[in-house]
Formats: structure tokens, C-alpha cells, sequence
């Protein structure tokens, strides 16, 4: 039978932030989907889980954890590194060549609980129950709450936006089927439990190290309560979860390690295999959803190898990152600040925002989320168009905290977004994005990046007017570049003349210049063969750190 693999909380909402917080590990592709609060489910079967990462870490076991006696007698009174009967170095008597029974499962619950307090430095307040579903009620159990025609349109134009899913495509169903119809479990911050979905409930299975994983979720819920984290953007959403699937997923690696060490032949570690990328609905819109995965544990590590101890990692959860920027870049969190952009209203009476009760009208992508967008040809295309290479992708492999690196050129520089959709009595939509740059010449370099996107995907200028497309195809309609100083101005719509209508600016008369096609010189060494070998790459790495996440 296939262990069960975690999908973590805030990958479901990690794109834009529309799921309540929910924790577990990495498994498919986040749902941008409305998620019953607590409800953070872990992809059973669909994702191999991560090798053993590069970790300079002495001993799992931190200076907070009491010595456990010789003979592993009980303590008098609940202590850091025991629980529920059982010491973080204590064996468990387990037979599982025929699954887990209940009695197994609640014993190896309970010690991997002292091993993550021996790890985490912090104490299960209560001790997380294990409860068992088949598939057919957890179908029944309305994980995923309904999305209202507003948030799926709201959504739609979005990813839209940023080139990853396309105008006739569904962007809350590609994500859902990115996810995977395998769920092994997740953990309920509701009842304070770790669900587990089995086909077979009598004969349960899965890999320690995400079991921990899980179980730093639930001692996130306990200490800082999961709840209140509801960023409602793709950069809040990816910085929240920077922090929470950060943490959860470096105290799993360092599980994972000891499970090499310290721990050898006393860990059940039996993996499941991963997705090859012809599995994933959507790869590009999974690498970006995958981005707290890789960039998350290196941050959490330079906080807690920063002081030595955990204790800045828990302050973080009283001052999250507000960027996922502060994530890509650690050296930058507390600190970092984003142009404060405003978005007026001036559009004609024949169009309106799109109102999604209880968050803003506009949303908020990211540099992941540009860099994403021009990523995504080279892994469409099979390397024939790569305005981001593999060398630039690539950072270290799936031995390292951070295998993959989420700035390159044309998302370098990015200092803060707004993207405000649109749509009009006929239910058509549009959009106007702003992007400011740390300088004018950024914002330059990007216009004329975004000019060489578009004309990848066929766009034609259109006579007469200044940095104005039309294209048809995936993406297609009409857009108008702008620039003005360190602000591009993107706008969108069905044809260049409502494109007036989103913003009377847009469209000028002129000659294009700031889009205008420069001569890119090619990447070395990114051949369509080296694409292929990154796409299966890409999908192994993120496959094998997503079994384990959440």
C-alpha cells in the first residue's frame, strides 16, 4: 500500500491566498478553492518524498530537550521531548508489513510528538488525536468549500495575467486537478486532529519524517494559532507560507537526517513515488505554488541559525514576512518595504471591479509570481524560447534547503504590484497591473522583457499606437504597455478601444519603444534536450519535498 504523503495548509491557498489556513505537506498544486477552515490536506501517492537535504546541523536534538533516563521511565510531569508515554529516543514496536493498525499508529504518533519537541524547542500543548476516514467520507466531509462565479472569475483573470493559465481554462480547476485526486490526510486545526484517508483503514501507511512534518503544523496551531494567517493575494499568501511551510519542512529535514544518524533503523521512512511533469494539469502554476516549499526552510534555517535557537523563528510569527520577497531574500526580513501603489478607479461606466466579499478588489503577485510567468515558455516550448535558463533555475539540487532559485533578470528588481480586474455587462473581463521597480531602469528592462513575452506568444503591435498588442490564441485580447519612471502600467481588455475604457491613458498614438523586440542572445547550453531534463527535474525535486511537507 502507498504511504501516505502530506499536502500542507497553506499550499491550498498558497496562489491567491483563497483557501483558509490549513497545514500539511507539500503534495500536487495549491487550490486557489474556498477550504473548510483547519483543513490542510496531504496528497496520498502523488509525490515521492525529499532526499536528504544539505543541513549542517551537529544534532537534531536541541539544548531545550530534558535527558531521557536509562530505562526510559515516564516522567512525573509532562516534559520537552516525551509524549503520550514515549521518550524521542525510545523504540516503538511497530510490525507494519501489512499497515499500521490503531494501537501502532497512536504509538508512533505519539514519539514522533517528543521528536519534533526535542527538535522544535516547543511543547504540544495537547496531544494531536489520529483519525481515520475511508476515501468515501472524506468525499463526503466537504474539504473544499464552494467558490463563489465572483472569486472563480476574480481568479480566472488573474493567472490570466500572468500568462499560466489560459483564456478558455478554468484556473480553480486546473489548480484542483494539480493537486491530485489521491489525499492521504491532513490536519484539522478545528478538532485538533491529524485525519488520515486509507483505502484500507484496518492497514495504514506513511512515511515518518512527513508525519512530523504534519505534526509541526499542529504545534504551529497550538502556539500561534494557523487560523489567523489569511493573506488574500499570491505574495501574501507565498510570504505567510514562506514562514509556516518554512518551519514545518526544515524541522523535517532535520528529522530526516537523524533518521540517517542518530535515529538509523529506528524510523519507518517508506516513500511513495512522485509525479513525472506530464502528471501536473499545469507545471508552471505548480512551481509557483511550490515557491514557500523551496524558498520557506532556507529561511526559516538563516532566522534559527541566526541566533542559534528557534527563538527568532518564533518571533517571525509575530512579525510574518509581508512579502514573499523577504522569503527569496532572508537577508532582507524584517526590514524590506514595497512601493505603496495606489489603484484609482478610472475606468468608464461600462466596466466594474469585481467585488469578493471580505478582501480587497486587487491583487498582489509577486516577483515568484513574474518570475513564474517567464519561466513558463521554457518549460512550454522544450527550451526554444528560454528567458530564464536552467542555470538560473536550478540552485541546489535536491540535496539543498533551496533547490530552486526564484529571481532571474526579468523579475529582479520588483518592488511591489497591484492588479485590479475588471469586467464589463456582457461579463467580459479586463485588468489594469501596475509594477513598480527599485529604479526607472528596471522598470525599463521588464517593459521590454514583457514586449518579448508578448511577441512569443504572437502578439502584433497594432499600427499607430504606442507599445499596444493585439493577440489571439491562449492569451488572447488586447494590451497596453505604459511606463512612467519606475511604474509599468499593463492594461488589458477584449479590444484596443475598451482598452480606453479601463484607462484613459492607455493605447496612445506613437511608435512603440519601450516594448520595442530586442535581439536576445541565447542561454548556453539550454538545448531542448537540457529543457526536457529540467522538466523532469523540476517535477522530481518538487515531488520528492512535497511528500513530505505539511
Amino acid at each position: 500500500m502507498r504511504p501516505l504523503v502530506a499536502v500542507g495548509a497553506a499550499f491550498l491557498f498558497v496562489l491567491s491566498g483563497v483557501v483558509a489556513p490549513v497545514t500539511a505537506a507539500p503534495a500536487a498544486t495549491p487550490v486557489s478553492s474556498e477550504v473548510t477552515p483547519g483543513a490542510t490536506p496531504m496528497p496520498d501517492g502523488t509525490v515521492a518524498a525529499p532526499a536528504s537535504p544539505a543541513l549542517q546541523q551537529s544534532s537534531p536534538i536541541g539544548n531545550c530537550a530534558v535527558q531521557p533516563p536509562g530505562n526510559h521511565t515516564d516522567p512525573a510531569e509532562d516534559v520537552l521531548g516525551w509524549s503520550e508515554g514515549y521518550w524521542y529516543n525510545e523504540s516503538v514496536a511497530v510490525d507494519d508489513s501489512d499497515g499500521l493498525n490503531e494501537t501502532e499508529l497512536d504509538a508512533l504518533v505519539s514519539r514522533t510528538q517528543a521528536r519534533v519537541e526535542a527538535i522544535r524547542c516547543l511543547e504540544f500543548e495537547t496531544d494531536v488525536g489520529v483519525e481515520i476516514r475511508t476515501r468515501a467520507e472524506f468525499r463526503n466531509a466537504s474539504v473544499f468549500g464552494n467558490v463563489t462565479e465572483n472569486l472563480r472569475q476574480f481568479e480566472n483573470v488573474t493567472y490570466e495575467a500572468l500568462m499560466l493559465v489560459g483564456a478558455d481554462e478554468d484556473a480553480v480547476e486546473v489548480q484542483r486537478e494539480n493537486l491530485g485526486a489521491g489525499v492521504g490526510g491532513y490536519y484539522e486545526p478545528t478538532t485538533d486532529n491529524l485525519v488520515v484517508v486509507s483505502d484500507d483503514p484496518d492497514a495504514v501507511q506513511f512515511s515518518e519524517p512527513v508525519l512530523a512534518h504534519e505534526l509541526v503544523h499542529a504545534l504551529q496551531d497550538q502556539q500561534f494559532d494557523l487560523t489567523r494567517f489569511n493573506a488574500t493575494t499570491i505574495d501574501g499568501a507565498n510570504a505567510e507560507n514562506g514562514l509556516i511551510e518554512g518551519d514545518a519542512s526544515y524541522v523535517e529535514s532535520i528529522y530526516r537526517q537523524a533518521c540517517g544518524g542518530v535515529w538509523s533503523g529506528t524510523c519507518r521512512t517508506e516513500e511513495s513515488e512522485g509525479p513525472s511533469g506530464g502528471d501536473l494539469a499545469n507545471l508552471p502554476l505548480y512551481l509557483l505554488s511550490y515557491q514557500p516549499y523551496s524558498d520557506g526552510p532556507a529561511f526559516v534555517a538563516h532566522l534559527q541559525q541566526t541566533t542559534g535557537n528557534w527563538s527568532a523563528v518564533d518571533r517571525a510569527y509575530e512579525r510574518v514576512p509581508d512579502t514573499s520577497q523577504e522569503v527569496l531574500y532572508p537577508e532582507r526580513y524584517p526590514d524590506e518595504r514595497t512601493a505603496n501603489l495606489t489603484a484609482p478607479n478610472e475606468s468608464t461606466d461600462a466596466w466594474e471591479r469585481i467585488d469578493i466579499a471580505g478582501r480587497s478588489d486587487y491583487g498582489v503577485a509577486g516577483e515568484p509570481a513574474l518570475f513564474t510567468m517567464f519561466a513558463a515558455p521554457t518549460f512550454q516550448s522544450q527550451g526554444e524560447a528560454p528567458f530564464i535558463g536552467r542555470g538560473e533555475f536550478f540552485e541546489g539540487g535536491a540535496g539543498s534547503l533551496d533547490p530552486y532559485d526564484y529571481s532571474a533578470p526579468p523579475s529582479a528588481g520588483w518592488n511591489g504590484d497591484r492588479l485590479t480586474p475588471y469586467r464589463n455587462a456582457d461579463n467580459e473581463t479586463g485588468y489594469v497591473w501596475q509594477i513598480a521597480w527599485e529604479s526607472p531602469s528596471e522598470a525599463e528592462e521588464f517593459a521590454s522583457d514583457y514586449g518579448d513575452l508578448l511577441r512569443y506568444y504572437d502578439a502584433e503591435a497594432v499600427d499607430g499606437l504606442a507599445d499596444t498588442y493585439e493577440l489571439d490564441g491562449r492569451f488572447e485580447d488586447a494590451y497596453s504597455v505604459q511606463l512612467d519612471g519606475s511604474v509599468v502600467r499593463i492594461v488589458h481588455a477584449p479590444t484596443v478601444d475598451q482598452l480606453r475604457q479601463l484607462d484613459p491613458d492607455a493605447a496612445p498614438e506613437g511608435d512603440s519603444d519601450v516594448t520595442a523586440a530586442d535581439e536576445q542572445d541565447p542561454i548556453p547550453g539550454f538545448d531542448a534536450a537540457a529543457a526536457t531534463a529540467a522538466l523532469v527535474g523540476v517535477a522530481l525535486i518538487a515531488a520528492r519535498r512535497r511528500s513530505s511537507d505539511r
